[in-house]
This record gives structure tokens, sequence and C-alpha cells, in this order.
């Protein structure tokens, strides 16, 4: 009897552990497919456009220097 509780139980564990892995992975695939996955996908806060943050890093160094 104490041995079909755990069964159950780790069935439930392990279910969940999927179900949070397929909706990780399902907002993780909603970026923009172009982006690199590495790139992390930010809205700016002034501009308000889509951008990643090594391209909006680079783009405010070369104005800064500039």
């Amino acid at each position: 009897m104490v041995g079909l509780a755990v069964l159950l139980y780790g069935w439930q564990f392990t279910a969940s552990i999927k179900g949070n892995t397929a909706s990780f992975l399902r907002t993780s695939r909603s970026y923009d497919s172009k982006q690199a996955s590495a790139m992390i996908c930010y809205r700016h806060r002034k501009t308000n456009r889509k951008t990643d943050f090594l391209t909006d890093f680079l783009q405010t160094k070369k104005s800064r220097y500039n």
C-alpha cells in the first residue's frame, strides 16, 4: 500500500516537471526567431523597440565615444 502511494506521488512529480519544461520552452520559443537564442530580447526603455542586449550595448558605446 505504501509502495503504491510512493509510486503515484513520484509519477505526479515527474508529470509536473514535464509540464513546467514544456511551458518554459513555449515561452522561450515565442521570441523573435531571427534573434540568436543566446541574445536576450528586451524592449528598450526610451525607444520601446524590441532589441537584443548586445547590439544595443554596442550602439550606445559607439555613440558615447564618437
